[in-house]
Formats: structure tokens, C-alpha cells, sequence
């Protein structure tokens, strides 16, 4: 947490950095972009800008009595007119009002004089001389005894008009203490832009959160994410890259957005990353996008290419497409049609427009083209690997259409389901994603690692608990990928709930070919579910039907043999450790159907012990549904960095 001398300095600086960092988008101009500095912590919802909403029955009120010395600061971005200012403060019934205390105002932002004293009733006001100030400060005069409470200001001024949506983001940065200054300038930064990203979002009624907190942490592996009511943050990357801000403003536009069912098609993630990187790159620091690839760039590239697309789409056809995608995100209408009927055009044909717009080639490949496109390396010949030579790799066989932007493949291996999906650019060495059960589920990591180039694939045999007949097909299914598709030999592994039983069961028994382990909420020992306290074996609910599946598929006798069965995850851990088989753990702590101190959190401790490389993401609060990261970027994160350093 800052002292109160941080929140000081912090106030100091804001507004110049800023003005360097961020440009008015056209949704605010009119308006004065304001930050609220304090000496003292908000209570609860009384946050700083409730001082100036326009509502008086609404206001700021501090957390500990205020004392001499004490303040809330108003900074403009620049300079700004005023007229006139009256402040009254007090609780709405006359009590507790700032009788000893004094207005001031400031035409630098650094130097402050005084324009009126509060009287007895706590009210000040006064005529500002002709010019502008930079800031206004309601300074205590003397220890009061009480909490200091600002009901509302009022200017006489035609650009500074209350906050629309009042916000405060608070700071945890426990692990950093070095970081804290950065974190309060940049919580200041966001609650000073969050009107104007509100604005540039949302069209019509919406109710964003009031507050957040910023959460810098030294054991988070991703950038940022948000979820909630908190932003997540990396002490690593912010420690190295501190002009970043822009990253945590595409969190708060997280946060305001809010939308339900991410990843799937009424809120495909690409649109979502899109839009945020929209008005991070076109409205917070234009110029700041960089250029797309003309040779690979397509509409749900996501993130900045997806930014850009949307920016020609806003200059050539709707000027208001951001905000009224939004309103179809927010209320789940979304479909491919809904670029025809906000621009009278499909997505495809402003695609074309927009590659057109960027000098893509004519003749570049087409987008299904992919075993082409993949296997072509300009003056260097066809890619190599372990399979042989690219033109020894057959296509995928089977029907094809298309999963999130897309090309999907459904064939079968000797009767077992099968299903793949081809990234538009595979990466060196063809790596793939291989999910346990619920092909589709919480996709989001799923969508993204296909985005930078893996393969995903999914294998069938639902009901079978990682059984060894889920392994034979599996085994099947893997030699084909690997030796007639060309596929790595060694997949990553995405065990989502009981998914976790088959991609724990082929890491132990094929350590050699599975290059990660990631679990989400996953089952890590079967008597904890699917037995749980159906079979008075654990402290989860369990389930009589799906016990009675797991015998079928094991053979087990009756449930004693169960039991006394030695081939769960956590018993055969020193195999993975002995192929060195990176974990990561991604669970909530309050799993009521599957306890993480009955499966994750004991996993975590063994694999630690036995020396091998775990990390976690745990979820406070989180039960097991969702599973995933609202930002996957922290998992997509984990499988590159494992990937980079296997040479996979």
C-alpha cells in the first residue's frame, strides 16, 4: 500500500506524464480529462471522483479522520478556464464539515495559492481571476476528528463537467515495494482516462465497475489480465518496461467491457482483444500500432492487427463500428452478420478492402492454403523434420470447416473420433496443443495458441478416465499425426478437469514425447472425484454415476481395487520429473466439486519435492467453473517460453 506521501508525490506527476502518454480521442473533446489525487484512502464506495459526479447526495469520503496538512487534489491534463468554483462539504445532514480548511488553486500544477477559507458550515467558493489553472486543491487546516467528506464541487466552466462513471483503482504491490510510485501514477493514469474509455466503447446505458485494484505481482508469468474487479500486473515486465502503460489501459477496457461467454461465438476473443487494442493504439496513443504483415494479416488476427482492421473500418464505412459492436458483445447478438448490417458489407469483403488498403499481394495464398503456406520458406528450401520433408506430410483428411476463424478437420483413426486444427501460420517444428476431454470448452488459451501458429487436436474416448484403452487410442492417433501430418512429437498437453486423468496417464507413460503438462481445476487423484463423498472418499460432492463409469473403464472389480489402484497422477510423478516435464497449475481455491488441497495444491507440493519445474496460477475464490484466465496471455506465455527453450 503507498503512504500517504506517495499519494502526494503521485499527485505531482500525473498529469504531465499523462499528457505525453495519451491524445483526446474524438468521443471527449469538449471536456477536461481529470485526475483525483488524496493524502487520504477512500471509504469504501466514497471514491475521490464521487467528489464531482454531479450528485450531491453522493461523495468522497476518507477512510481515518483527517489531520493538518491533509488534501483531495483536482490536475488537469492541461490547462483549463474557469470562471468560478464552490465546494461544500459535511455529511448531507451538516455534520462533519471542513470549518478549518482553505481552496487554492494552481496555474502550473505545482505551486498552489489560496482563493477562500471554508466556513463554519464547511462551504467555500470564489471568482478565479481571468485565465486558467492547472489544479484545484481543498487543503485541511487543522486536525478535524473526523473523516473529511467532499459532497461535490462545481465549477463555472464550459470544458470541466463532472465524471460520468466514477472510478478508483487501488493498488497492491506488496511484492514490489520499488514499483509502488509507478503503480499509483499509473492507477491515476486509468481513473483519469476512464470516462473517455467509456465513452469510446459504449453505447448507451452501461454500468462499469466504480472500483478495481491494480494487483503488481512478482509470481505472475503473463503481462497483464483482467477479471472481475482486479487487474493483474507482472513485476518482471513492468519493472523493465515502465513505459508500458498502454498495457494496463487495454485491462481496464477489460474491465468495462465485461462481456459474457469470451471465446465463444457470440464474443469471439479475437473481436474482444481487437476492440481493447482499438482504442489502446487509436484513441489512448495513436501512431503507436506499427505496422500489420501484409503477407499473413486477416480480420481476427486479433490484438493490434485486429485494431487496425477495425480503425479502416471506422475511417471507409461506420465511423461508429467500436461502439456498436459493442452493444451486439454486451447483448449477446453478435454473428457473422453483423458487420452486413452495420456497414452494409460482409467481414469478408472488407477484409478485402482493408488488405487492399495495406498492399497486400494479389497472389498471396489463400487463407485455407495452409500446408502450402506452411511448408514455403522463401530461398531456403522446404522445412525439415523429424517426419521428413515437408512434401512427405499428407493434409489432414476428413471434413472440413472452420472453428474460430479456423480450418477444422473431423476423421476418424480405426473408428476413434478425431478432430484438428490447422493455425493459419504453424510455427518451426509444427508443435500442437493436445486437449484431454471437451474439445471447445473455455477455449480462449486454445483459440490463441492456434493464433500464433500450434495445431490443436482432440481425441474421443469419452468415459474412459485416462484408462489404459484411452491410451492405445491415443498412442494410435499420435503416430498418425507425427509421421503422415508432421506434427512434433511431442505435444503440449491441456487436461481441463477430469481431462487431467489422460494427459497425466500419456505424461507417465510417454515422459519422452509430451513436451508440458497444463491442468485446469484438474483431477489429480480419482478418489477424490469422481469418488469424493459419494464414496466416502474425499470432501467433493463425487459422483456414483461417473464412479461407476471409471470401474467400466478400468476393470475394476469393485471399489476396494479402486482404491488400492496405484496409477493416479500423483503416484507416478518421478517419471515426469525424470524427463525434466514442465507443470503448470492453473485452480481456483474454493473448488467445491474438486478441493485443490485433494488434487492441485498436493501435486504442487510433490512435484516441487521431487525437484520438478511447477509453477501455479491459482484463482482466489474461484470455484471450478470457469476454468481458464479471462486473459490467456499468462497460459500462451507458459507453452512459448516452453517451447523457446526445448528447441521444439
Amino acid at each position: 500500500m503507498a503512504s500517504r506521501w506517495n499519494l502526494l508525490w503521485c499527485g505531482c506527476v500525473v498529469a504531465a506524464c499523462s499528457h505525453a502518454l495519451g491524445a483526446e480521442p474524438a468521443t471527449g473533446l469538449g471536456r477536461a480529462r481529470i485526475a483525483m489525487t488524496s493524502s487520504l484512502a477512500s471509504a469504501g464506495d466514497h471514491i475521490r471522483q464521487r467528489a464531482f459526479d454531479g450528485h450531491p447526495e453522493t461523495s468522497f469520503r476518507s477512510r481515518e479522520d483527517a489531520r493538518k496538512g491533509d488534501f483531495l487534489t483536482m490536475t488537469f491534463e492541461v490547462a483549463e478556464p474557469v470562471a468560478s468554483v464552490s465546494v461544500t462539504t459535511g455529511r448531507p445532514d451538516g455534520s462533519e464539515p471542513l470549518s478549518n480548511g482553505r481552496l487554492e488553486v494552481s496555474r502550473d500544477g505545482t505551486n498552489f495559492e489560496p482563493v477562500a477559507a471554508f466556513d463554519a458550515a464547511g462551504i467555500a467558493g470564489a471568482s478565479i481571476p481571468a485565465g486558467t489553472i492547472r489544479a484545484l486543491r481543498i487543503a485541511v487546516g487543522a486536525d478535524l476528528g473526523h473523516p473529511l467528506e467532499v459532497r461535490e464541487l462545481v465549477f463555472g466552466s464550459d470544458r470541466v463537467k463532472p465524471f460520468e462513471h466514477p472510478f478508483e483503482l487501488r493498488v497492491v504491490c506488496d511484492d514490489a515495494p520499488e514499483l509502488s510510485d509507478w503503480a499509483e501514477e499509473t492507477a491515476r493514469l486509468c481513473e483519469q482516462w476512464y470516462d473517455s474509455l467509456v465513452r469510446t466503447l459504449v453505447d448507451g446505458k452501461c454500468s462499469p465497475p466504480t472500483t478495481a485494484t491494480l494487483f503488481l505481482r512478482g509470481d505472475y508469468r503473463g503481462v497483464a489480465e483482467a477479471g472481475g474487479h482486479r487487474i493483474t500486473a507482472s513485476v518482471a515486465w513492468f519493472g523493465a518496461h515502465r513505459d508500458d502503460r498502454g498495457a494496463i489501459i487495454h485491462e481496464t477496457v477489460h474491465l468495462i467491457q465485461g462481456y459474457r461467454g469470451y471465446g465463444g461465438p457470440r464474443c469471439p476473443s479475437w473481436l474482444v482483444e481487437g476492440i481493447d487494442d482499438y482504442i489502446r493504439f487509436f484513441v489512448y496513443e495513436p501512431g503507436k500500432a506499427g505496422p500489420v504483415d501484409p503477407l499473413t494479416a486477416n480480420y481476427d488476427g486479433s490484438y493490434r492487427t485486429t485494431a487496425t482492421f477495425l480503425n479502416f473500418v471506422t475511417s471507409k464505412h461506420e465511423p461508429d463500428v467500436v461502439r456498436k459492436l459493442d452493444r451486439t458483445l454486451r447483448d449477446g447478438t453478435y454473428d457473422a452478420g453483423t458487420w452486413q448490417r452495420l456497414t452494409g458489407k460482409t467481414i469478408d469483403a472488407l477484409n478485402e478492402e482493408w488488405l487492399a488498403s495495406i498492399g497486400a499481394p494479389k497472389d498471396r495464398p489463400a487463407r485455407d492454403d495452409r500446408q502450402a503456406r506452411a511448408s514455403r520458406r522463401p530461398g531456403r528450401g522446404p522445412r525439415r523434420n523429424a517426419s521428413g520433408t515437408a512434401a512427405d506430410r499428407k493434409p489432414f483428411p476428413g471434413k472440413e470447416s472452420r472453428w474460430e476463424g479456423h480450418l477444422r478437420h473431423d476423421f476418424q483413426v480405426e473408428g476413434i473420433d478425431v478432430i484438428v486444427v490447422e493455425p493459419e501460420k504453424p510455427l518451426p517444428g509444427r508443435p500442437w496443443a493436445w486437449r484431454g476431454e471437451f474439445f471447445g470448452a473455455f477455449p480462449n488459451a486454445d483459440i490463441e495458441l492456434v493464433r500464433k501458429g500450434w495445431h490443436l487436436a482432440y481425441v474421443g474416448v469419452p468415459d474412459q478416465f485416462g484408462s489404459p484403452r484411452a491410451m492405445r487410442a491415443w498412442e494410435k492417433v499420435h503416430e498418425l499425426l507425427v509421421k503422415e501430418h508432421g506434427l512434433s512429437p511431442r505435444p503440449a498437453l491441456i487436461g481441463l478437469s477430469r481431462g487431467a486423468l489422460y494427459c497425466m496417464a500419456w505424461a507417465a507413460a510417454h515422459p519422452d514425447r509430451t513436451l508440458l503438462v497444463y491442468l485446469d481445476n484438474g483431477v489429480c487423484d480419482f478418489k477424490s472425484w469422481p469418488g469424493g463423498r459419494a464414496k466416502g472418499l474425499g470432501r467433493g460432492p463425487g459422483s456414483l454415476e461417473e464412479w461407476r463409469k471409471l470401474l467400466s473403464a478400468y476393470g475394476f472389480k469393485d471399489d476396494s481395487e479402486a482404491v488400492a489402484f496405484k496409477g493416479n497422477p500423483l503416484d507416478n510423478l518421478g517419471k515426469l520429473v525424470g524427463s525434466k516435464v514442465p507443470i503448470l497449475l492453473v485452480y481456483g481455491d474454493s473448488d467445491r466439486a474438486l478441493p485443490a488441497e485433494e488434487n492441485s495444491e498436493i501435486l504442487y507440493d510433490r512435484y516441487r519435492k521431487l525437484g520438478g519445474s511447477v509453477e501455479r496460477i491459482i484463482k482466489p475464490g474461484g470455484d471450478h467453473h470457469p476454468h481458464g484466465l479471462a486473459d490467456p496471455g499468462p497460459i500462451v506465455e507458459f507453452f512459448e517460453r516452453i517451447r523457446g527453450r526445448s528447441g521444439n
